[in-house]
C-alpha cells in the first residue's frame, strides 16, 4: 500500500516537472524593418498574445516606415530610421529633454528617450549607430498615439508597461 501512494506521489510530481507545472509555452513572433541605404536589418521579438498587428512584416528603402498597432494599449505606432551628426543628435536631444514628458531608457545594448508635451502622443528614439569620431548617427524614430483619444489616458504611462518596453527591449540590429 506505502508502495502504491508513494508511485502515485512520484508520478504526480513527474507530471508538473515535465509539463512546466502546466505554465502557457508563449508563441513569439517577429518584425523586421530593413533599410537599404543604410543596410540596417532591424528585429523585434514579442509574444503573440501582446495585441500587436502589423500593416506589414518587412519595410525596405530609405525612410520607410512600418505601422503598427496594440487595440489592446489603445496605441498606434509608426517607425523609421534617421541619419544625422553625432553632433546633430546630440543638441536635438538636449532641447527634447525638456518637454514634459521626457524619460531615458536602455532597450538591450541601445540607449533611447521618450519624449513629448501632450498626453495623447509620444516620441521615441533609439540610437542604433553613434560614431563621435566619424559624425555619424543611426536613429529608429518611433512615433506613439493613442488610437482612441482619452482624457484619463496618458500614453507616457501606458510605454512604462511591460507589454511595450519588452517589446523595445527585444530589439536586436544588424549591418549587411
Amino acid at each position: 500500500m506505502k508502495k502504491k501512494i508513494l508511485f502515485s506521489l512520484l508520478l504526480i510530481l513527474s507530471m508538473f516537472i515535465f509539463t512546466g507545472c502546466g505554465k502557457k509555452v508563449e508563441e513569439k513572433e517577429k518584425i523586421t524593418i530593413k533599410d537599404s541605404k543604410l543596410n540596417y536589418v532591424t528585429t523585434f521579438e514579442y509574444d503573440k498574445e501582446d495585441g500587436f498587428e502589423f500593416v506589414g512584416k518587412e519595410t525596405g528603402g530609405r525612410f520607410s516606415e512600418i505601422t503598427f498597432k496594440n487595440e489592446k494599449e489603445n496605441l498606434n505606432f509608426d517607425m523609421y530610421y534617421s541619419e544625422s551628426t553625432t553632433e546633430t543628435a546630440e543638441n536635438v536631444k538636449k532641447n527634447r529633454s525638456e518637454n514634459k514628458y521626457y524619460k531615458e531608457y536602455k532597450f538591450g545594448e541601445y540607449n533611447g528617450y521618450v519624449y513629448g508635451n501632450y498626453k495623447d502622443s509620444l516620441n521615441l528614439i533609439i540610437t542604433l549607430k553613434e560614431d563621435k569620431k566619424e559624425h555619424d548617427c543611426v536613429e529608429l524614430f518611433v512615433a506613439i498615439d493613442t488610437i482612441n483619444y482619452n482624457e484619463d489616458t496618458v500614453v507616457f504611462d501606458l510605454f512604462k508597461k511591460p507589454v511595450i518596453t519588452n517589446f523595445f527591449k527585444s530589439i536586436k540590429n544588424t549591418v549587411k
